[in-house]
C-alpha cells in the first residue's frame, strides 16, 4: 500500500478487524447517508513485532453496514472525498471482484492478463 500511496493512487480496501487507529478524530457525517462513523487517524507503527508499517501518513476509516446488516471497516487514504463516495468505491470494488470470481469459475480460466497506462492499474495473482 505505501508503493501505492506513492504512486499518487487511492486506496480502498477494508480493515483487518483487529487493526487499530491510533490519534483518531471524527469526521462530520452527511444527514441520510448510510455511513455509521468517519475517522481519520493513524494505522500502528508496527505490523508484526519485528516488521515496521511502511504506511506511516494518516489514513481514513469509514464505516458502513451491508445489506447483510454486517458492518463494515473501510480503509483509504483520500482524506478529501465524502465518506459516502468511499463507501460507494469500495462496493463497486468489491462487484468486480465478484464477477473475476464467477468468470474464473464458470469459464475455468486460470489467468488474467492485464493492460493499463495508469500505475495504480488493479494487479491480482490467481492460483
Amino acid at each position: 500500500m505505501a508503493r501505492l500511496q506513492a504512486a499518487d493512487c487511492r486506496i480502498v480496501t477494508r480493515f483487518k478487524s483487529n487493526t487499530p487507529l491510533h490519534q483518531a478524530r471524527a469526521m462530520p457525517l452527511a444527514p441520510g447517508s448510510g455511513v455509521l462513523s468517519d475517522r481519520i487517524g493513524f494505522l500502528p507503527g508496527r505490523q508484526a513485532k519485528s516488521r515496521k508499517n511502511p504506511m506511516q501518513d494518516a489514513v481514513r476509516e469509514v464505516v458502513v453496514t451491508t445489506e447483510t446488516g454486517k458492518r463494515l471497516r473501510i480503509l483509504s487514504n483520500d482524506l478529501d472525498a465524502p465518506a459516502q463516495e468511499i463507501a460507494d468505491l469500495y462496493k463497486r470494488r468489491w462487484q468486480i471482484e465478484l464477477f473475476f470470481r464467477l468468470m474464473k469459475q464458470m469459464l475455468r480460466i486460470t489467468h488474467f492478463l492485464g493492460r493499463s497506462r495508469t500505475p495504480c492499474a488493479f494487479r491480482s495473482r490467481w492460483p
